[in-house]
């Protein structure tokens, strides 16, 4: 609470003078509150912009993290149908070989 003292041997004016002077320091005492609710809120708004991009980096990660699954799977795929191929080209020499 603020307190404003008036006192009776000063001429009226200035005691409005001092209540006005009061007000003033009143009212740039709100716009400083103002001002640091506002930086605040954009400090609000900055760490939302952070997480949202940690959470994207961390989607771009999971997407590369995937996609090296699905080309080792791949290669696994590549690497099972060679061996059935050589497989195959064993059988086919044994099959020769009793023939001939």
């Amino acid at each position: 609470m603020y307190k404003v003292q008036l006192s009776l041997d000063n001429p009226l004016e200035r005691n409005l003078d001092c209540l006005e002077l009061d007000q003033l320091k009143l009212d740039q005492l709100k716009l400083v509150q103002l001002e640091l609710d506002q930086l605040k809120l954009d400090q609000l708004e900055l760490d939302q912009l952070e997480l949202d991009q940690l959470e994207l980096d961390q989607l771009e990660l999971d997407q590369l993290e995937l996609s090296q699954l699905e080309l080792d799977q791949l290669e696994l795929s590549q690497l099972e149908l060679d061996q059935l191929e050589l497989s195959q080209l064993e059988l086919d020499q044994l099959e020769l070989g009793q023939l001939g």
